[in-house]
């Protein structure tokens, strides 16, 4: 059914690009010039390039009409959209592409509808698509658990005023039962301390998740980080490595944080990385206004934790289906 060499694989009548760590500037230039609001938290070439490197699944990209388009194959073989296309097009022009690849895809899983989709999209972007006349007749939606949530950078480096003092609270705290702490950026020979920090977490964290599925995306991103620009903050406590927090900045010129890993018997540390990364990212990306959090579900203690930091936005998940 298919045919592939390191350049090109070919699915149906379609030639298609693996997405590889070479695409990220071409990925993210198309992404910079989209009209629409692209800073879902997936979407980011650095999570989708990890997701790569430790998926069964193939990532694949192709140029349909001008517009970035990423595809994904699954193990079983079916053919789906990551994303909505990306580039610059109008509401109308966006829609009729994604129109044309997800009937390429539908045509390619011998009409199987229910698996012909568009992963992950979320409010604003459905606000954009449906200006477009053809979309509500092309497509339905299907919502998804959970909410994504985006702290507003100087909101979090003034935390002003009492709807902070809880924050403001557990920092003081750190810092009087850690006066030797430091928070610094991760170096190369971090990289032990790293997977240490993290095996410890995963042994605390057992007693509250039944699985911890991002070992690997971890390590890929530790040992990536430099390559894919991605920023590493590390708290060290008596030249112990007790905790970190990761982020990089999207094309849209705002940021999204990935990884945050703390000896969760430390109390104030996790609030004490999310402010000093906020500060950091302020000073490298000044234009910045927020950072996207990711997703979690909203009965989850996540959430809580959360909305101690007031999200200046909180969008919800679908995923997009042919009619």
């Amino acid at each position: 059914m298919k045919t592939s060499n390191s350049e090109n694989v070919k699915l149906g009548d379609w030639i298609f690009h693996p997405l590889q760590l070479t695409d990220k500037k071409l990925y993210e230039e198309y992404m910079r010039n989209t009209v629409y609001f692209t800073d879902e938290f997936s979407w980011n070439f650095t999570w989708l390039w990890i997701y790569v490197q430790t998926s069964r699944t193939k990532v694949l990209w192709k140029l349909v009409d001008n517009m970035f388009i990423t595809f994904v194959q699954s193990r079983k073989d079916y053919l789906y959209l990551w994303a909505l296309p990306l580039g610059n097009g109008t509401a109308d022009q966006v829609v009729e592409t994604l129109y044309k690849c997800m009937q390429y895809c539908c045509h390619y899983n011998r009409n199987r509808k229910s698996v012909t989709m568009v992963n992950r999209i979320n409010d604003k972007q459905i606000d954009f698509l449906s200006t477009s006349k053809n979309f509500y007749s092309y497509f339905k939606l299907q919502p998804l658990q959970g909410v994504e949530r985006y702290f507003g950078i100087q909101n979090l480096i003034t935390l002003s005023g009492k709807q902070y003092s809880n924050i403001r609270n557990h920092i003081s705290r750190f810092k009087t039962n850690y006066p030797t702490a430091v928070i610094r950026r991760s170096v190369h020979q971090d990289y032990p301390q790293l997977l240490h920090l993290k095996k410890s977490w995963n042994t605390t964290a057992r007693k509250k998740y039944q699985r911890i599925t991002d070992d690997l995306r971890y390590r890929k991103l530790i040992a990536h980080a430099y390559r894919l620009d991605h920023l590493i903050l590390v708290a060290e406590i008596d030249h112990t490595i007790v905790g970190m927090i990761s982020a990089g900045v999207c094309p849209s010129g705002h940021c999204w944080s990935y990884f945050l890993k703390t000896d969760l018997s430390i109390g104030g540390l996790s609030e004490t990385l999310i402010i000093h990364l906020a500060q950091a990212l302020h000073t490298l990306y000044p234009s910045a206004e927020y950072i996207n959090m990711g997703n979690d579900p909203v009965e989850d203690d996540t959430h809580s934790f959360k909305q101690k930091f007031r999200p200046v936005l909180s969008l919800k998940k679908y995923r997009l289906y042919l009619l």
